[in-house]
């Protein structure tokens, strides 16, 4: 599953993918890439922290350039994608310390950023 306390090594103001990748791995708590294992990790916790997510989820699917429709899980992925990552591991980290915390699902970091980045 998801490891909520792993510190992140990379900065979203460094071009270091290197690090940003391992850090990744780290979080869901894999060695090596793979493809099912991770799909099956983001699925579960997508599924765990739904109601948290769904605003940033709707903004994600409302600004997106893709040819085609995003699914949920399609938009939740995209926040585990480099410039979203800290900003969402960040989330995950106080969603999982105050679970019942239904504030979080309107004021987080995660949402701010994501108003600053579609200017909402």
């Amino acid at each position: 599953m998801y490891n909520y306390s792993y510190k992140l090594k990379y900065n979203i103001n460094d071009d270091n993918t290197k690090i940003y990748q391992q850090d990744y791995l780290k979080s869901i708590n894999l060695e090596a890439y793979n493809y099912s294992k991770i799909c099956s990790i983001m699925d579960n916790l997508y599924k765990k922290h739904k109601k948290y997510f769904d605003p940033c989820i709707k903004i994600i699917k409302k600004n997106s350039d893709y040819p085609f429709a995003l699914t949920d899980i399609m938009a939740f992925q995209i926040l585990f994608s480099y410039d979203d990552f800290l900003y969402t591991h960040c989330f995950l980290e106080k969603i999982n310390k105050n679970p019942n915390n239904e504030e979080l699902i309107t004021k987080n970091d995660l949402l701010i950023h994501l108003k600053k980045e579609f200017n909402k």
